[in-house]
């Protein structure tokens, strides 16, 4: 239990089983237990709650690229990236962060049959804007009522996987959807070595399969999710080198004031 609050996982329950007897499992103990009153394993598995589907969730759709392309003899800028999250109509407002560049969706296109009115997600979109933004790749569009956060000092827990330990101090690369910008690691407050369960207070550094929380520093803004959201827009890799060396989840941002 210890360890997995430092992984910021809160248990709703102990189910105490014996597979071998099928105790607790699917039927409660009729004697083996009889401290334990809880549910079975089974009931404890049809309690949970199920998590929402991309479509429910917030509009989230990282930009890969712009182009440029000539239909019906006009010129069109086209936005284009996969949907992460949510819905995309026809005739909505969208901002885009963490630049909070603002437009209405005028059109999305299909090259291969008709143009839609509506995109989900998972679905690759390419969006004609009311206004010709050029928008960078990295840019995450979204309504202007449920947006991302905007900063650039995160914390969130990695897991390790580098040669090299990674040290405060050090810069490395992170990538968050489409996203690619450079980071300085600030503080690492803890590291769990994930063989022995052990914990080590403001480490100097995180050695090869270590878990560690880690606060770093981006050479620029970045707009991620830190509560529910898109899942696309929380996960991060660091980069040591061209090396992918960790990966981990954002668990903390220190906003930006925004316009």
């Amino acid at each position: 239990g210890k360890f997995l609050k430092t992984c910021g996982i809160e248990p709703t329950v102990y189910v105490p089983v014996s597979a071998r007897d099928g105790v607790n499992v699917v039927t409660k103990s009729s004697g083996e237990m009889p401290w334990y009153d809880g549910p079975t394993l089974l009931e404890a598995l049809n309690d949970l709650k199920r998590l929402p589907s991309p479509i429910e969730g917030p509009l989230r759709l990282p930009v890969q690229d712009v182009y440029k392309f000539n239909r019906h003899g006009n010129d069109e800028r086209m936005t284009i990236g996969r949907i992460a999250s949510g819905v995309l109509n026809v005739g909505d407002d969208v901002v885009f962060s963490p630049s909070g560049k603002r437009s209405t969706v005028k059109g999305l296109r299909r090259f291969a049959g008709d143009d839609p009115d509506r995109l989900q997600a998972g679905q690759n979109a390419t969006v004609i804007l009311q206004d010709e933004l050029y928008v960078a790749r990295g840019e995450i569009m979204h309504r202007a009522d449920d947006g991302p956060s905007i900063g650039r000092m995160l914390s969130g827990r990695i897991f390790w996987l580098g040669r090299k330990p990674l040290r405060v101090g050090g810069v490395y690369g992170l990538r968050m959807a489409t996203a690619e910008l450079e980071c300085e690691v600030v503080a690492i407050p803890n590291t769990t070595d994930a063989a022995t369960l052990s914990t080590l207070y403001d480490a100097p550094q995180v050695e090869r399969n270590q878990i560690a929380e880690v606060v770093v520093r981006t050479t620029k803004p970045l707009a991620c999710d830190v509560d529910g959201g898109c899942p696309d827009t929380r996960r991060f890799v660091l980069l040591d080198g061209y090396d992918i060396a960790g990966g981990g989840q954002v668990g903390a941002l220190e906003p930006l004031a925004r316009d």
